[in-house]
């Protein structure tokens, strides 16, 4: 009984140890399955990092991607405008060549039009500025009498200071040592309060003075160009007045030369010989001449000063139609007029000292030939004092031909009455200079 019960024992022993056994060897497992877990999670928060980094990379490039779509778009735009703006230049420059040999009358209208503009505004800002003139006048007055009440104020400050002060040196005698010593700390305090109050103005000043530049920076920008277009048209402006004074001085001598002009045709008229009666003819076509380029001088400088250099007191369609440009464009445009008119008054200022020139010679000429067999060519009389009238007569011919082109085309543009009477002072400026052109009725026809 007891060795059955001791084998029994043992073999439970033997199955409890089993069990033990097994019992270990889950747990080993068990703590590698912990381990393995635990590396899977690390590896899966790795993954899921990675992947959240992927992600995070694919939208940036995704971003980008569209910011490159987006700038390969308005890039095609943008060439698309510039192949169309090439052919526009294209098809404009193509315009222009096959109008290279012709008038183009519409630039004359354009002109013209701009030109009533641009005198319109330029009485408008002439009657602004003496408008400006008065008030700064007025200001000065104000200012004058300002700084006069201001002497008077500073002269009375300064005499009751004087007054205040001598009462207290007299008070400061009759003071105590205590009370000396506490007037001189008040009066420290208050030079203290003095320099502060100075200070806080000072601050106060140059916080101003910070805004109004700023203010100054942001309104002075729009107005350059203007300020750039007025000081040219003043350079323009003194041009011309230089150009009159060069033309006064040859009208001086445009006289000289009439003298002595005369004083030769005196001399000539005295004598009695054939070659001496042609030599007075001679220089009476040639006093002639000069008057008839005088007076197409002074008619050409009444002219000038009838037009260009003062505002213009016709209509202006343009403004009636609505059309309106900015001011820079009406500056620039006047300008340009102007220019054109320098440009011509030099012409004309240098073909007619040329003409006194190749006069004064012919008459040296004649002056020093009184011995010699014949003086200078009839022909060259003729052309010397024609020269001026052809140019004159191309320049009618060129205005009459573009005003005939235009009439021709029957454009919207139709010729009003004023133009039409200017037409026909033109026809009879032209058919007197054809008279003068004439060899028959010249003044220097051959006797």
């Amino acid at each position: 009984m007891i060795q059955t019960l001791d084998r029994e024992l043992q073999a439970s022993q033997k199955r409890y140890d089993d069990l033990e056994d097994a019992v270990l060897e889950i747990e080993n497992e068990k703590a590698i399955w912990v381990k393995q877990t635990d590396q899977l999670s690390r590896q899966l928060n790795d993954e899921a990092a990675k992947r959240r980094q992927f992600e995070q990379e694919l939208h940036g490039a995704e971003v980008e991607l569209a910011g490159h779509r987006n700038t390969s778009l308005l890039a095609e735009r943008e060439m698309a405008k510039a192949e169309g703006e090439i052919k526009a230049r294209d098809a404009e420059i193509a315009l222009l060549r096959s109008r290279e040999n012709k008038t183009v009358v519409e630039h004359v209208h354009v002109l013209e039009s701009a030109k009533k503009m641009t005198d319109i505004q330029l009485r408008e800002q002439v009657a602004e500025n003496v408008r400006l003139n008065d008030v700064l006048k007025q200001n000065e007055k104000h200012r004058n009498r300002l700084i006069s009440d201001l002497e008077d104020l500073t002269r009375q400050f300064n005499m009751l200071k004087a007054s205040k002060s001598r009462e207290a040196r007299s008070a400061r005698a009759s003071l105590s040592p205590e009370e000396k010593d506490v007037n001189m700390v008040l009066e420290d305090e208050r030079k203290a309060r003095k320099i502060a109050e100075a200070r806080v103005a000072s601050l106060e000043k140059d916080l101003q003075d910070q805004r109004r530049q700023l203010s100054t920076a942001s309104l002075s920008s729009p107005s350059r160009n203007l300020t750039n277009l007025e000081v040219k048209l003043a350079k323009r402006t003194e041009e011309v007045t230089k150009l009159q004074s060069a033309y006064d001085a040859l009208q001086v001598q445009n006289q000289q030369i009439e003298s002595e002009l005369a004083d030769l045709r005196r001399s000539s008229i005295r004598s009695a010989s054939s070659e001496n009666h042609n030599r007075s003819d001679l220089l009476r076509g040639l006093q002639q001449s000069h008057d008839a380029l005088g007076r197409d001088m002074s008619d050409q400088l009444r002219k000038l000063e009838a037009q260009p250099l003062t505002p213009s007191r016709r209509h202006n369609t343009s403004f009636s139609n609505g059309n309106t440009m900015s001011p820079d464009v009406h500056s620039a445009k006047r300008i340009r007029s102007l220019e054109n008119e320098i440009a011509g008054l030099r012409q004309q200022v240098d073909d007619e000292r040329e003409e006194k020139e190749l006069l004064w010679s012919q008459l040296k000429q004649v002056e020093g030939n009184g011995d010699s067999k014949s003086p200078f060519p009839y022909e060259q009389a003729v052309y010397s004092h024609f020269r001026l009238k052809a140019k004159t007569l191309r320049s009618h011919l060129d205005h009459w031909l573009a005003m005939g082109d235009l009439n021709a085309k029957g454009s919207a543009a139709m010729v009003t009455s004023t133009s039409g009477q200017q037409i026909a002072e033109d026809m009879q400026a032209l058919k007197l200079l054809l008279s003068k052109l004439d060899p028959e009725t010249s003044p220097l026809r051959v006797p």
